[in-house]
């Protein structure tokens, strides 16, 4: 489900998703938009996150494995 910066605080307050991913041309909002995320994940008692950038290339086995991991 594609979610605009605008729309974010509504979304979260319907239902935290397992996954988010955060993209867009304007890295300020990106950041703001990652913020709210992480205070409604905390707000619902989630205090564990695994990040993935693709600046620098991502290696696909250690996505792999962090989903499934048991902490998930």
């Amino acid at each position: 489900m594609r979610v605009k910066a605008e729309q974010l605080d509504r979304a979260l307050q319907k239902a935290l998703l397992p996954a988010w991913l955060v993209c867009g041309d304007e890295p300020f909002q990106n950041g703001e938009c990652s913020d709210r995320i992480r205070k409604a994940a905390l707000a619902q008692g989630f205090d564990d996150r695994k990040l993935f950038s693709s600046d620098t290339g991502i290696d696909w086995h250690e996505v792999l494995d962090a989903a499934q991991s048991m902490g998930l």
